[in-house]
């Protein structure tokens, strides 16, 4: 019956570190070592989330949120992250900075909270891999629910079924079990 709050335990704490940030709410730009850990699907597996998804909320570092990357295409690509582990997004905004990217926060709220909403009281019963190069990616939650992301940039995904497609860098909401 308790719901406990965790900030920064989405993201790889030695690889989280970006030096040089000019001060919030300055964009940075990543670092190959943070791109290639800390948004690399292929090396990231959500074993937080397996053991405590139904008990922890959590989110990335206040100081590294997407709302700061320089390059949009992160964004999308930490996006998908949350949406696969079922993490919830955390921003940290003035009224200045929210002006200038509020159609993008609208975004991430559709795409990732209102995922949160079905499986947020969830237990993350399975995560696995459904290519070998891990660029696609299931997560099965308790109350039935999954999600199917597809992290390549270029490369649609055809599901189980042999019919329905899952665009580059796009994800599906789907039922595993009734």
């Amino acid at each position: 019956p308790y719901l406990h709050y965790f900030e920064g335990m989405a993201w790889p704490r030695r690889f989280g570190v970006v030096s040089g940030q000019q001060g919030w709410p300055t964009k940075f730009d990543l670092t190959e070592e943070y791109i290639g850990v800390a948004l690399n699907e292929r090396v990231r597996v959500p074993l937080w989330d397996l053991v405590f998804h139904d008990s922890v909320v959590t989110t990335w570092h206040w100081e590294l949120g997407p709302e700061r990357y320089s390059e949009a295409k992160w964004w999308d690509k930490h996006d998908l992250l949350f949406i696969v582990a079922g993490n919830m997004p955390r921003f940290t905004l003035n009224r200045q900075h929210l002006e200038t990217i509020a159609d993008r926060l609208v975004q991430t709220y559709k795409n990732v909270s209102e995922w949160n909403v079905r499986i947020g009281w969830d237990e993350l019963v399975d995560h696995r891999a459904l290519m070998d190069d891990r660029s696609v990616q299931e997560s099965r939650f308790s109350s039935g629910w999954a999600v199917t992301v597809n992290f390549s940039e270029d490369k649609p995904y055809t599901a189980g079924d042999g019919v329905t497609v899952i665009r580059p860098f796009s994800y599906r909401i789907h039922r595993w079990k009734q």
